[in-house]
């Protein structure tokens, strides 16, 4: 300025840099240096290193340090930061590596990502047979007369169709619409399943998530076996591979579930809530929506299932010993479900009953009016030690004698 412009310098230089930055401070100690780098560095040489990179350091006792770092190290805000500019100084390839590697530290994500569930269930559901719908939010509000008063509908407004008024308030308003879809067009053995949700207007608008299952129409024919219609149970046979596929160990409570859309159906609770409700869908909801065949139908609640899921595969290996079946013929009231007895057994014999399995339901007035008669096969397994007959005759003899007091069974010879 004073060379090429002619100016003249009335002042001193001023610095307009009102609140200076302050070096940012990281606490930390020399005991968390060498447990990161995997190597004893003297406190010295730790110092030194940082204080070249102008990183000053701050004793206070007790092997703990301040380290105040300067404004322009924006990229060195904690302790991990430190350890990494002291070991690109003293370099990596003078840590020398152990035989064995450890770490005090591994992240363990416990968190249920939903897409791989959905994912693996949608590949169980397909290689048992099913196939996956995808069904419309919108549909008719006339359907309402046959889910009355248990919520409000979402309107549309200014709606295209009259056919697509309302946002569906229950998952069946579709489901059945491509079941009936299917069957006009000769398609009658139907395995479906959807991930689908209900939409309904209370004090706020609400979004319920589910997984739905359809069973109607015949099992699949083979040589092995003649195709028939499918029974409640193969839903039931479904519906618990599902759970133990997703080790579901909370307590499950198996009860009579009653439901207008339901002329039969099950419940099954855990901690309290209902995590899914199957059965029979009663025939006037059926003819409503021109279906002439029985429909067996499974609601899963997707937000509890993922509560509850643990993705975490469990191993065992395979038992060198055999395993052991007896077979126990008994008669109960009619009220008393096949659950409550698998409970009641399990509860007498948690080591050694391996599994239990019912082969055959019978009733008639020659048993009693209101009676049932259950066949069921116990599977024992020791995985120490063959079992002995001695020790098999003492289960089953505390079986009959629990079943006969808590239950009043009548054992068939």
């Amino acid at each position: 300025i004073l060379e090429s412009a002619g100016g003249r310098i009335c002042s001193d230089f001023v610095d307009v840099y009102p609140d200076p930055i302050k070096p940012r401070q990281i606490k930390t100690s020399f005991d968390t240096f060498n447990r990161l780098i995997g190597k004893q560095l003297k406190k010295e040489e730790i110092g030194s290193i940082l204080r070249r990179l102008q990183i000053d350091l701050d004793e206070i006792g007790d092997d703990k340090i301040i380290a105040r770092v300067p404004a322009f190290r924006s990229d060195v805000t904690r302790p991990a930061d430190l350890v990494e500019e002291v070991l690109r100084i003293y370099g990596f390839n003078n840590i020398g590596l152990r035989k064995t590697l450890s770490t005090d530290y591994i992240a363990d994500f416990k968190e249920v990502e939903p897409y791989k569930v959905q994912e693996e269930l949608s590949i169980f559901l397909s290689g048992a047979g099913f196939h996956e719908i995808v069904t419309n939010s919108l549909t008719n509000p006339d359907y309402l007369e046959k889910f009355p008063g248990t919520k409000t509908p979402v309107e549309i407004l200014n709606s295209s169709s009259k056919d697509l008024a309302i946002m569906k308030i229950h998952p069946l308003m579709t489901g059945l619409e491509v079941v009936r879809h299917n069957i006009n067009r000769a398609v009658k053995d139907l395995r479906l399943f959807e991930f689908t949700k209900s939409y309904s207007r209370e004090e706020d608008y609400k979004e319920n998530q589910f997984l739905t299952i359809y069973l109607t129409g015949k099992t699949m024919e083979s040589w092995q076996s003649p195709n028939r219609p499918f029974v409640l149970h193969d839903l039931t046979n479904i519906i618990t591979t599902i759970i133990q596929q997703f080790n579901i160990t909370k307590t499950i409570n198996h009860e009579l579930y009653k439901d207008k859309i339901f002329d039969f159906g099950i419940s099954i609770t855990a901690t309290g809530q209902t995590l899914l409700s199957y059965g029979k869908i009663n025939d006037s909801l059926c003819e409503y929506f021109g279906i002439q065949q029985t429909v067996y139908y499974a609601q899963l609640d997707w937000e509890l299932l993922l509560r509850l899921i643990k993705m975490d595969k469990q191993f065992k290996p395979i038992p060198k010993y055999p395993r052991v079946r007896r077979d126990l013929s008994i008669i109960v009231d009619k009220s008393i479900r096949f659950a409550r007895i698998e409970i009641l057994a399990y509860k007498i014999e948690k080591k050694l009953i391996d599994q239990i399995n019912v082969f055959s339901i019978f009733e008639n007035d020659s048993i009693g009016k209101d009676k049932r008669s259950y066949a069921i096969a116990f599977f024992l397994q020791d995985t120490a030690k063959t079992l002995k007959d001695k020790q098999i005759d003492k289960i089953m003899s505390n079986l009959i004698a629990v079943f006969e007091k808590e239950l009043g069974a009548i054992i068939r010879k």
